[in-house]
């Protein structure tokens, strides 16, 4: 699955993937690798790991991606931030502005449902249409089922994460 990670200060975008290492997430992109970057690197063995690039000789763009972003709090490189929760914050400041009441926790458990019964915005819906439409217009038309042309919209969409 392919991701589009924005840095929430620059608005700066990158198009990435994720891997796992010992749990934590590393979104990982083919930019170009500079001193200084952490990477994942896949070794001989086939297995993979973080690195430090500490020298120019230590770069090998064919066997390593730099990291742009993790959820893992222990390395010093950007993280991934919860989007409910800047929404949460959002929340509760203009709430505070207006003088009203309100629990950041139970905004996010709202959100949180919302999305379990409402998972698709109006944008979303003209996508899968958009979708839908293009594969009318192939000569060798054959109808896709709703769920067969709701993966292929998940499939071509990157999904947003922000990170700080």
């Amino acid at each position: 699955m392919k991701y589009k990670l924005i840095n929430k200060t620059t608005g700066e975008e990158h198009i990435c993937y994720m891997v796992v290492i010992d749990g934590w997430h590393y979104y990982i992109s083919g930019n170009e690798v500079q001193v200084g970057d952490i990477v994942v690197e896949l070794y001989v063995d086939g297995t993979i790991g973080l690195e430090q690039i500490d020298t120019l000789n230590d770069i090998d763009s064919s066997l390593q991606k730099k990291v742009i972003a993790t959820n893992n709090p222990n390395i010093d490189i950007l993280q991934v931030v919860d989007e409910v929760e800047i929404l949460a914050n959002l929340y509760c400041k203009e709430m505070d502005r207006l003088a009203e009441p309100h629990d950041f926790n139970s905004f996010k458990y709202a959100y949180n449902k919302s999305q379990e019964t409402h998972p698709f915005s109006e944008e979303d819906v003209k996508e899968i249409f958009k979708i839908a439409q293009m594969q009318k217009n192939y000569g060798d038309y054959k109808p896709y089922t709703f769920e067969e042309t709701i993966q292929l919209w998940k499939e071509q969409r990157p999904k947003t994460l922000y990170y700080e």
